[in-house]
């Protein structure tokens, strides 16, 4: 996963939060090695912090953007109907998530500005 990142953006991010499943040893120092300066798992398992990351604040803020990006998974596959896309091809499937993904965040906005007027 960190190669197809690399190859996509040029460089590997410089911090990260991943799913508990991914915790191990093996993978801390795979991620370190390829150039993660910080890094979080959901569960750390017996994974001491101070090895991850430089300070407690960055090991929140890293499980907080985890969250969030969650939760938009969540409200598009609520909201969206994004648990099945039916298009076979890769093409109508990356059209299908691209529309769907405009369809969200305009749908973010007009809530955002039916709120700011409503104040």
């Amino acid at each position: 996963m960190m190669q197809d990142h690399q190859q996509a953006f040029g460089a590997v991010p410089a911090r990260t939060a991943f799913d508990g499943c991914f915790a191990s040893f093996e993978n801390r120092d795979l991620l370190k090695n390829a150039g993660v300066e910080e890094l979080t798992f959901s569960k750390n398992l017996s994974i001491k912090l101070e090895t991850l990351v430089s300070s407690k604040r960055i090991h929140k803020m890293l499980l907080r953007f985890r969250a969030g990006v969650e939760g938009c998974i969540s409200f598009l596959k609520r909201v969206f109907s994004f648990t099945r896309v039916l298009d076979r091809s890769k093409e109508t499937f990356r059209a299908a998530l691209q529309l769907g993904a405009a369809a969200c965040n305009l749908t973010l906005l007009a809530r955002y500005n039916i709120a700011r007027s409503s104040t």
